[in-house]
């Protein structure tokens, strides 16, 4: 197996593991995306090889059971998250794996954030500004 930093299996092991059959997760080999809210990684289409699509592609390798919790890093463990998922799931411990899937595929940090009047904010932070009218 392929290995990425810190001897965690490659995100490439990570998306090919989950887009196998039954696993839940919608995942697409030739476009690296976030398995919570969906954002693409963009200009990724010009690597040949769906494998160096997923190489220092910007996502992160989120943990199911978060590490501190006992969580092992294998790939049944691991998910393709965008920095603001990883940084937005919750802690699950052991005997929470459905609760930390069901987080995933129920978007990912976007189910934590508000529509206001200015965009789309984040803790307080916002992300995204809408045109004015």
């Amino acid at each position: 197996m392929a290995t990425g930093t810190h001897g965690l299996p490659s995100l490439w092991e990570i998306a090919k593991y989950w887009a196998g059959p039954g696993k839940g997760f919608c995942v697409d080999l030739s476009r690296p995306a976030c398995a919570g809210c969906g954002c693409p990684v963009p200009n990724r289409e010009g690597y040949p090889e769906f494998e160096d699509r997923w190489t220092d592609c910007g996502l992160h390798r989120g943990h199911l059971i978060n590490a501190c919790a006992g969580g092992p890093d294998v790939v049944e463990n691991l998910v393709p998250l965008c920095p603001i998922c990883n940084y937005n799931m919750p802690v699950f411990g052991q005997g929470e794996l459905q609760a930390a899937v069901d987080w995933v595929l129920d978007g990912g940090w976007i189910q934590k954030a508000k529509i206001t009047e200015q965009g789309l904010v984040l803790h307080g932070v916002l992300l995204i500004k809408f045109a004015s009218q």
